[in-house]
């Protein structure tokens, strides 16, 4: 079944009016009640036992379970490692019912997605991020093309503190830190080849060379579903607008900077991935040309030019190397003609 019919069967079963017949209420409270007596013994020296005791509960009403463990996860975060460890044997079915009780918990459900003085996410917000990176990047039958569908039309909300998820995702699969400081000489490393510039990044922690295979999982979804180049067109207009997104008018300036500082962090993090998973080519494929993002999606000329840049450059470099002059006697003939002529004639 497609996406939104196998999640309209999820959301029937476990929130419609499905889930309040006697019968079926009364079973998943038990479901609900026996999920917490498994999580509650669940240790890093019982993983494998509690983890097959928990795929047994999972195994009938995986909604309920996850909605459970999720609850748990959003108020104590150290579990999210030994959850992600015991889903090692869960079904199919249960993978993707996972996918939506992540989705529907990332929703909120009307709790706070920031703290009281509007600048750092919830904590619920965050260890569930935590989770989202840990589960994806360790069972790879799990896409995460939902996820992005999900944040990319948060961003078309205004919604820009969802953008937690993404970042999760790109430090977890691909290995991509986003709070890095560089000194004056690791900038001038920067600036060098890919060699210099890989050893450089081994040294400020960035762990991209150690996540090489689930970073090319994450392009790969990126590029078949078509998604990543929405995403970074989303990224780039919600740093243009997010500043008056903001609900309070009376925000104080450093909210103001702290949410574009957050949206730009986050939108070079993911520039950063795309250009290190993908050639120019393909690169080309997923972002419209730079007149196009003007023009048409309403980026602004500065981040549009940043994006297309090494784009740019590698068409300037093909260009020159189609029209070099290349056989030698036009090399030659060139070399004559750019040399001013030593013969001078001296008339009487």
């Amino acid at each position: 079944f497609p996406l939104a019919t196998r999640y309209s069967f999820y959301a029937e079963w476990y929130q419609g009016p499905t889930s309040r017949l006697p019968d079926i209420k009364a079973a998943f409270d038990r479901t609900k009640a026996d999920t917490r007596d498994v999580l509650k013994r669940i240790s890093r020296t019982s993983i494998k036992p509690m983890a097959r005791a928990l795929a047994k509960i999972v195994y009938s009403s995986p909604g309920i379970s996850f909605q459970v463990a999720i609850n748990l996860i959003e108020a104590y975060d150290n579990i999210a490692e030994t959850f992600t460890e015991c889903a090692r044997y869960f079904t199919y079915l249960a993978y993707d019912v996972l996918s939506w009780s992540l989705i529907t918990a990332i929703n909120g459900g009307g709790k706070s997605r920031v703290q009281q003085d509007g600048m750092l996410t919830s904590k619920w917000l965050r260890a569930l991020s935590t989770l989202i990176g840990k589960v994806y990047k360790r069972y790879s039958i799990m896409s995460p093309v939902p996820i992005f569908q999900y944040v990319s039309h948060q961003l078309f909300l205004g919604n820009s503190v969802d953008l937690i998820v993404l970042e999760e995702f790109l430090v977890s699969m691909a290995g991509i830190t986003s709070d890095t400081n560089y000194n004056e000489n690791q900038i001038l490393s920067m600036s060098g080849g890919e060699l210099l510039q890989a050893q450089t990044l081994m040294q400020l922690l960035d762990r991209r060379h150690d996540s090489k295979v689930t970073g090319k999982r994450l392009a790969r979804c990126l590029m078949e579903s078509r998604i990543g180049g929405q995403l970074l067109i989303a990224i780039a207009r919600e740093r243009r607008r997010c500043v008056f997104s903001v609900p309070d008018e009376d925000a104080p300036s450093k909210l103001l900077g702290n949410v574009f500082d957050e949206v730009h962090r986050i939108l070079t993090q993911y520039l950063d991935f795309l250009r290190s998973n993908f050639s120019t080519g393909e690169f080309d494929t997923l972002v419209p040309p730079v007149a196009d993002l003007i023009v048409e999606s309403r980026i602004e000329p500065g981040i549009a030019f940043w994006i297309s840049r090494p784009s740019i450059t590698a068409a300037m470099a093909e260009y020159d190397a189609q029209n070099t002059v290349k056989t030698p006697e036009l090399k030659k003939s060139a070399k004559e003609l750019s040399e001013p002529d030593s013969r001078i004639e001296i008339e009487a």
